[in-house]
Parts: C-alpha cells; structure tokens; sequence
C-alpha cells in the first residue's frame, strides 16, 4: 500500500479529516459547515470530541473509535442536546458499515443511559457515515434509516435513533449543496470547492495541511495502521490455517477425500464447504 502525502491526503481519510476537526481554531466551524449542509438546518451551538474511544467496560469486548463526536444544544435557552456521529470511510471496508453502525448506536447510548435514568432522558442520536461509493446499490445519494414497524411502515417507533448513509457517487435525490459537499470531502483540491461552505472548508484544510506539526504526525498515525494492518494478516493466516485444518480433518471423518482434493485448488467450493460444516474462516475485527 503506497503512502499519500499530505497534500494528498482528503477529508476522505480518517487522519486528515481527525486533524481537521480537531484543529483548536477552526474545528468546531468545520463541524458546524458540514452538519449544517448534511442537516439541511442551520448548525449554531456544538462540542465536539475527535478519536474518542468508547468501551463497553468488558476487556474482552470490542472498544470502537469514534471519528467524531458532536453534541449539539439547541431549543430556546439550549436546553436540549443532540448527538452526532461522524464516520468517514474510504472503498476499504465500505461494505462493513452497516454493521458497525448498529455497534456504534448501542455502544453511544450505553454511555449516555447511566444507571438509573429513565430511557426517555436518552438523547437523540444520528450516525452519519460518509462513504465515496454506495453500499446499498440503489445510486441515491442520502439513505436515512430508523426504525419502523414491518406491518404498518408508516408507525415510527420514535425512539430518538437515527442513521444516515451518504454516498457522495449517488445521483438519486441529488442537493447541490450537499453534492458539492461530499465531492469535496472525497477529493479535497481547490477544483471541489465550488460553494460558499466548500470554500471555507478548503480554507481551512489548506491551513492544517501547512502546520509544522503535520509530518511527523502523519508519520506516526501510518506506522500505526501499517503495524495494526500487518498484525491483522497475520491473525488472519493463522485463523485460516486453524479454519482449513478444522475441515480436512470433517472431510477426512466423513470420507470425503476428493472434495479434499478440489478444496485445495478451487476457493469457491472451499467457501461452500466453510459454509457446509459451518465452520467460520473469516478474519474476525479488534
């Protein structure tokens, strides 16, 4: 995998868009520009954390990494908060987001709900996941999910959650201004900025670009994923190795030695054998 420079980098990818909004002077404006055009609604009062890590208290759980974290306070005296999710995420992994989802929705309001509470003080919560193709395959550029009853689609459970995908490639229900946004978020060059908002943006993004700091920490962030990375096909080879000997030896049981013979040459077949005796080759996530 080649290294980007940083002026190669985009919003697209998680260190620069981390940077970017978590810049002290302009993040919060950031979170304001992108939320206000992602809601379609003026975006005043928000905190924000970026990369905050949540647990759910158990060592042997998934801990995930927040890429940013917004509360909005809003109403008359901003008596009310609203919280936010943000995800960006490259081709790699696209197809994952769903589900992660799901994980990151629990995992925010088991943080939110202390011991105690009523379930009606939990706040409303959107996760937005920002993606440069569409997973879904229906070319819409704005999936909003929550939900609903099966038997009566028009009844809303109306219990606060909510989840948007935004595929910046999707040309069904198109808005300018979100377009634009998405199209600048997958390739930040001045040629994208084409708004008021993705102009401001572009601004900004030139000038975390630019900070003295910025080498060395990219540096250090892609030695990490490139640690994390060759660390996971070597969990994987290992797993496969376990998953593959685990079927020899049911074939081996069964008499089956010439589906042994064709699993060593066809991946497919493998597959459907996995599948067969339900074993589970697939490389399992920290």
């Amino acid at each position: 995998m080649s290294k980007k420079t940083i002026q190669e980098l985009n919003l697209i990818d998680d260190f620069l868009f981390n940077e970017v909004l978590s810049d002290k002077e302009n993040g919060a404006v950031v979170a304001k520009l992108i939320l206000s055009v992602i809601m379609d609604h003026e975006i005043e009062n928000v905190s924000l954390k970026v990369q905050n890590v949540i647990t759910t208290g158990n060592p042997e759980d998934h801990a995930i990494r927040l890429d940013v974290y917004i509360e909005e306070k809003y109403g008359d005296k901003g008596e009310k908060t609203r919280v936010y999710d943000v995800e960006v995420q490259g081709e790699s992994g696209m197809k994952q987001m769903a589900g992660r989802s799901r994980y990151y929705q629990a995992l925010v309001d088991s943080k939110h709900l202390s011991s105690g509470k009523n379930y009606d003080k939990m706040l409303p919560l959107w996760i937005i996941i920002i993606t440069p193709k569409d997973i879904f395959g229906k070319d819409r550029i704005y999936y909003s999910f929550e939900n609903r009853c099966i038997e009566e689609p028009e009844l809303s459970l109306n219990d606060g959650a909510k989840r948007i995908f935004l595929n910046a490639s999707g040309t069904v229900g198109q808005r300018k201004d979100l377009s634009q946004l998405l199209n600048y978020i997958v390739d930040s060059n001045s040629n994208n900025a084409l708004s008021e908002t993705t102009q401001k943006l572009h601004e900004i993004v030139e000038k975390v670009r630019s900070r003295p700091d910025m080498g060395v920490k990219y540096m250090k962030a892609w030695e990490r994923e490139q640690f994390i990375r060759e660390e996971s096909i070597e969990q994987g080879i290992e797993q496969g190795i376990e998953s593959y000997n685990q079927l020899v030896l049911k074939l081996n049981k069964d008499q089956r030695l010439d589906d042994i013979v064709r699993a060593a040459t066809d991946s497919e077949y493998l597959d459907k054998l996995y599948q067969e005796y339900g074993i589970d080759a697939s490389v399992s996530e920290d």
